[in-house]
C-alpha cells in the first residue's frame, strides 16, 4: 500500500503526530507492506534533517526517513 501524507504548516505538529500515530495503527492492522511518502513539513535543526520527534515516531512503526532535503528554498 502506498500512502501520501501532507502536513499543512498551519497544523499543530503535536496534533499531526497524534494523527500520524492513529494512521499507522490502522495501517499496521491491515497486514500489508506500506510505503509512506509526502511532505511532512517537520524541519529539523539543520536544513538537511527532520524533526527528531518525527524520526522517533517513524522508527517506532518500523519506518525510516530516506530523504531530508527541503522542498523549498526559504
Amino acid at each position: 500500500m502506498f500512502v501520501n501524507v501532507y502536513r499543512p504548516p498551519s497544523l499543530s505538529i503535536v496534533d499531526f503526530f497524534e494523527q500520524l500515530c492513529d494512521l499507522f495503527d490502522v495501517l499496521g492492522n491491515l497486514g500489508c507492506h506500506v510505503f509512506v511518502a509526502g511532505d511532512f513539513n517537520c524541519p529539523g535543526a539543520t536544513s538537511v534533517s527532520v524533526d527528531e520527534r518525527l524520526d522517533a515516531l517513524l522508527s517506532c512503526y518500523g519506518f525510516m526517513t530516506t530523504n531530508c532535503d527541503s522542498t523549498h528554498l526559504n
